[in-house]
Order: structure tokens, then C-alpha cells, then sequence
């Protein structure tokens, strides 16, 4: 009868799991049989490593060492299942920098996806490498201390010798589990993340004769054009935001060709609030002004509540410089955490209620709330709404059930306290999601199809502020039918409490990059998307970029694809085909922009613009943004346009 060795048959079960796991989704890289097999020789390299450690250690330690090297290997393993199933790929430098950074983010993590009945299978699969690192028989002694400690000297300078080599091929390349973690780890060294910071920021001048009006800005996590949709539809699970929009149609603004940003939180929201395009230099990011600085600058009491925590990508710093006057996270209600990182979406409504309308100061304020219920997993129930039941087949639309009563909440609680008439609104997303993704193969981090770049965008109007400026109500209705983007929310926020005019601060609205939706837009606008810049990094990277009628997205793992808008599954690719002046206006896009001609590789501008590999077409002078800047005003009285 054959004996494998105890470090052989670890070596074969972390083969076995390598091809279970890679056989759950279509991943994101490619498989080259020299990468994978010279991955396997660095994985059996690898246990027989551990086996040599096992061997030369004290018979007291061994048992010691068999526990805990078995512990790291279940937890690698669930590691690895996790991530795959998210991400289409195992553990990347970027997401161990991530863990790195963000500790905190981590731990809540793993309460959520591990410390559950997820342990019940952590602790089987533990006890399964332990009965198989724990030798059938007694293991034959080491006869030379002098013979085999040499022998682990050199298997391990073989190893990292290895290491250093496939390191430079192996990526966007299939790796068997260990050895892609170990060249995770050392590509982590070499990574530079320049991330979020607190920092000083220009200030604003003091507005004179700001507006007296309200302003609420609803960011909602993860939230997809199934959770509301724009046209009539057979399931809607949110009923009340529906209904409210169609009674107050005349009040009640829909922009159905909205888009993103960014589908990375912590590049969305911070372009949000400052109205910095995420192609942007770090530094410029990190100068300009908040939403709550140029609204303090006017008289306005300033607030952000948040169900999220935001002790993780430095969000924390980065929103305090200098800061709202109320600023409440998630992690600072004293609340437990309930939904990943977030607290229950009522109870901070409530909060959001509690602190911002009902506070007896008689000032207009401009506060935002940012949500967490459609953040995944999803909260489908709150404990403060005994009423409400999950009625969905789908966890992602029952988690929009609770976001719709939160949002009912605070229309009850304006109306209560007769500021409806006196307050704008504007409900939007830092990035869409669904749970029935049609691109399912690839990452929201790396998807930049409209199911996640497409997003809910209405904004809510007073009447009376309506009847006062009829012009801005006809560009409002003329805009609806025109590309916007969460770049548009700080110009807009900005007319409506008069902001907007005063020379004061013309050179601050000159560097915003969106555009006032008080203000015709052009009928044919660019918009862009991107998920990684100076701020954050990822694997893969691509971009989109959104017309009216035509999608273009790049990523490095399908490479340029142009849809038609009317392609609702974006699903017939037409850049093969398109005319030369269509991929033209695309190219011009990318010119503009340095962050997307650094991602676009030479090779696809030769095949789409007939320009051989490194030639003139990124060599000449950028053609300038297609993503109109803000205007002084933003069309807006006397000021005039740039």
C-alpha cells in the first residue's frame, strides 16, 4: 500500500479546492499552462517547506505548529472562496493593501461573512487539514540536523527566487491559491497608495443674500435602477418613492440618463461633495471645498449623517477638513452594526430627523444622508418596523423595501414639520448595483455597464421656488431628457441657495466639473466613469463613457465594447463596426483625459483610429474635457457662461 506523505495530500487538497472554487464563475484572468504549472511547482515547494519545519521542531512544538498552520490554511481557503465569488479572482496586492489600510473595514467583514453560521463550515474545514497534516503513523525522525536544515535554507531561497521571477508574468494570469497569495504579498511592497487625507481646503468667501431654502442630498449606497425603476414596472419595491414622485410630478424631477462617477464608493462620494471629477489630480481633490463649506459660507447650518461607518479609505479625515457642524457616522450612534458596516437604515433616519429638522435654530441647513440598507448583504428588516416583512424573491429588492420607509420617514417628518415647501431634494446614488446582474462575470469594481453606472437621479423642487424662476423650471424639464451626472449635484446645490453669482468665488465655480441643472445642458454631452486614479487602485482597471444614445466601456479584461443605448442588456457589441467618426469621438474623449489614455493601450487606439502602435494620436496636445465644466452661474442671472 502507498504512503503519500502528510504535506503530498495537503498539497492535493489545495489542488482539489483550487479547481472547486474556479469552477463557481467565469473568472477575470486567463489561464497560461507555464504560469500555472510553474505556480504548482511553487506549491508543492511550498508544503514541503512546512513539512520540513514540522520535522526539525521539538515533538512539544509540533503540536503547536500542526494547529496553527492548519488554521491558516481554512482560513486561506474561506478567504479565497469569498473573494472569488465577489470578485472573479483570488487575493490581489490591492486587496490585501485594502486590509492593510483598513483594518476596521475588515473586521466588520468578517463578522458579517465569516463570524456567522459561515464558521460552523471555517471550523470543519480546519478539522479536515488537521486529519490530513497529522501523520498516520510517527514520522521518521530527522536523522541530520546538519542535512536538513540546509535542505530548508535552500527549498525557501528557491522559493522566493521563484517568487521574485513569476511575479513578472503571472499577472491577470491563473495561479494556483497559495502561490497567488505569495505573489500578492510581494507585489504589496511595491504598490503606492495615495488615498484619502484630511486636508486644509481653499476657502469660500462669504456668500451675500444666499437663498432661504433647504437642502437635502439623499446618497444612497449601491442603489440600481431595479431598486427604482424610471418606467412603470410589475415589481417596484419602492412604492412610496414611486407614488410620491407621481404626485408630485410637478415638483418632482427624473433624470433617466443619469450616470455615476465612479463605481468605488470612496471615489464616488468624494467627487460628489466636492464636485471634483475623479480624474482629477489627488491635490485638486483635496483643495476644493465641500458641499457643507460653500453652504456654511452662506448662512447655512451644515449636517452629515451617515447609517455607514467611515472608518475605512480615511473617509473620516477626508470629510472633517474642516467638516459639517453635525457630523454622525454609523459607528458613532452607538448603534450595533447590522448590515456589513452600517447601523439599521430607520433608526438613523430617525437620527437624521431628530438632529437636523427638528433643531429649534431658525437658519436654513443643507444636510446630507448617506444610506446603507442596499449596501450587501442588504437589511431586509428593521426591528423599528415590526409592519414590514420581506415580500420579495429578491434580497436586493426587499433591502430597497426598508430604504423606501426610510425615505418615507423623512417626507413625513418635512411634512410635520412644514418644510416641504421650503426644501430641496435630491436623491441619487454613489453607485447602482442589483442582485441579477446581467454582466455577472465581471466586478462592479470592474463593470461599467449601465447596471451599475446607470443610476436613480430625481431631485425635488419647491413649488414656490418654481413659480419664482420659471426659466430655471423649463431648463429643469429640457434637461430631463439629457445626460447628467453626480458631477451636476454640487453646481446645482450651489444655484439653489444662491450661491451660484457671487464674484467673490467665480474662480472656486470654475474648477467644479459638472454643470448646473438650472441651466440648459448641451444635447450632446459626454459623461465619464472610473474606478481607479490617484486616490484608489484596483487589479483591473477600465472606464466608461456615456452619451445619450451610445455606451462605451474598457476594461482590461474585455477590452473596448460600444453599445447602443437602446441595447438595454448591452449585450451586441458594435465597436467592430463602428463608423470611423463614432470611435473618433471616443478617442477624443480618452485624449482628454490622462487616466484614460494610461488605460487605453496603444494597440486598441491602432485598431480603432488607424494610428500604429505608439504613434501620433496620444502623442499630441489634449483636445480638452467633453464633460462641460460648470458655468460662473450656471446660466443662472446676470453672470455669463464661460
Amino acid at each position: 500500500m502507498i504512503r503519500f506523505p502528510h504535506w503530498l495530500r495537503l498539497f492535493v487538497l489545495f489542488v482539489a479546492a483550487d479547481i472547486v472554487i474556479s469552477l463557481l464563475r467565469r473568472p477575470v484572468w486567463t489561464f497560461d499552462l507555464a504560469v500555472y504549472a510553474a505556480g504548482l511547482a511553487m506549491s508543492l515547494g511550498f508544503f514541503y517547506a512546512l513539512d520540513l519545519v514540522y520535522r526539525l521542531l521539538p515533538r512539544a512544538l509540533r503540536i503547536a505548529w500542526t494547529f496553527l498552520v492548519s488554521f491558516v490554511l481554512a482560513f486561506l481557503l474561506v478567504a479565497t472562496y469569498f473573494v472569488f465569488e465577489q470578485f472573479g479572482e483570488y487575493i490581489s496586492q490591492s486587496m490585501l493593501r485594502f486590509i492593510v489600510s483598513n483594518p476596521s473595514y475588515f473586521a466588520a467583514f468578517l463578522r458579517t461573512y465569516l463570524f456567522n453560521v459561515n464558521s460552523l463550515g471555517f471550523l470543519v474545514l480546519w478539522g479536515l487539514i488537521l486529519w490530513v497534516w497529522v501523520p498516520r503513523a510517527r514520522p521518521r525522525p530527522v536523522r541530520s540536523l546538519r542535512l536538513h536544515l540546509p535542505l530548508l535554507v535552500v527549498v525557501v531561497a528557491v522559493y522566493f527566487v521563484g517568487l521574485n521571477q513569476i511575479i513578472y508574468f503571472a499577472r491577470g494570469r491563473k495561479l494556483p491559491i497559495d502561490t497567488s497569495c505569495a505573489v500578492a504579498a510581494k507585489r504589496l511592497r511595491s504598490v503606492v497608495h495615495n488615498g484619502l487625507y484630511r486636508s486644509e481646503r481653499l476657502p469660500v468667501a462669504p456668500i451675500r443674500n444666499a437663498s432661504s431654502c433647504n437642502v437635502i442630498l439623499l446618497i444612497n449606497e449601491s442603489f440600481g435602477k431595479r431598486a427604482f425603476p424610471t418606467a412603470d414596472s410589475a415589481v417596484c419595491p419602492m412604492p412610496f418613492l414611486r407614488e410620491w414622485t407621481r404626485r408630485e410630478s410637478g415638483r418632482f424631477f427624473v433624470f433617466p440618463t443619469a450616470f455615476t462617477n465612479s463605481g468605488a464608493t470612496d471615489i464616488s462620494v468624494p467627487s460628489i461633495l466636492s464636485g471634483v471629477a475623479p480624474w482629477e489630480q489627488s491635490g485638486t481633490l483635496h483643495t476644493m471645498p465641500l458641499v457643507w463649506d460653500w453652504a456654511a459660507a452662506a448662512g447655512y447650518r451644515t449636517a452629515f449623517v451617515s447609517a455607514q461607518q467611515f472608518s475605512w479609505a480615511n473617509l473620516d479625515d477626508f470629510f472633517r477638513s474642516p467638516g459639517p457642524d453635525l457630523y454622525l457616522g454609523g459607528d458613532q450612534t452607538g448603534r450595533p452594526l447590522i448590515n456589513d458596516t452600517g447601523i439599521d437604515e430607520i433608526a438613523a433616519m430617525q437620527l437624521f430627523c431628530d438632529s437636523v429638522l427638528a433643531n429649534p435654530a431658525r437658519r436654513p441647513f443643507c444636510a446630507v444622508y448617506n444610506s446603507n440598507a442596499l449596501h450587501t448583504p442588504g437589511q431586509t428588516a428593521s426591528d423599528l418596523l415590526p409592519d414590514l416583512t420581506p415580500a420579495y424573491s429578491s434580497r436586493y429588492c426587499n433591502s430597497a423595501a426598508v430604504l423606501d420607509r426610510a425615505i418615507r420617514l423623512l417626507c413625513e417628518s418635512l411634512a410635520s414639520h412644514h418644510l416641504l415647501d421650503s426644501t430641496f431634494i435630491i436623491i441619487t446614488a454613489d453607485h447602482g448595483d442589483t442582485d441579477s446582474l446581467i454582466h455577472s462575470q465581471v466586478h462592479r469594481l470592474y463593470n461599467f455597464y449601465d447596471e451599475i453606472m446607470n443610476i436613480p437621479f430625481l431631485v425635488y423642487v419647491p413649488a414656490a421656488w418654481l413659480t419664482d424662476h420659471p426659466d430655471r423650471l423649463a431648463a429643469l424639464r429640457e434637461n430631463e431628457g439629457r445626460v447628467v451626472a453626480n458631477l451636476d449635484i454640487l453646481p446645482t446645490i450651489l444655484a439653489a441657495i444662491g450661491a451660484n453669482c457671487d464674484s467673490a468665488n467665480a474662480g472656486l465655480r470654475a474648477r467644479l466639473n459638472g454643470a448646473s441643472l438650472f441651466a440648459p445642458l448641451p444635447p450632446e454631452r459626454n459623461t465619464v466613469a472610473l474606478n481607479t486614479n490617484d486616490i484608489r487602485q484596483w487589479e483591473h482597471e477600465g472606464f466608461g463613457i456615456f452619451r445619450r444614445d451610445r455606451r462605451f466601456v474598457y476594461s482590461d479584461i474585455e477590452g473596448p465594447r460600444w453599445f447602443d443605448a437602446a441595447d438595454r442588456n448591452q449585450t451586441n457589441d458594435l465597436w467592430p463596426t463602428a463608423p470611423p467618426g463614432e470611435k473618433r469621438r471616443v478617442l477624443d474623449v480618452i485624449d482628454s483625459i490622462y487616466h484614460l489614455r494610461r488605460m487605453f493601450p496603444a494597440a486598441a487606439v491602432s485598431e480603432a483610429d488607424g494610428v500604429g502602435a505608439g504613434g501620433a494620436f496620444f502623442d499630441r496636445a489634449p483636445s480638452g474635457l467633453h464633460f462641460a465644466r460648470a458655468s460662473a452661474c450656471g446660466g443662472l442671472g446676470p453672470c455669463s457662461r464661460e
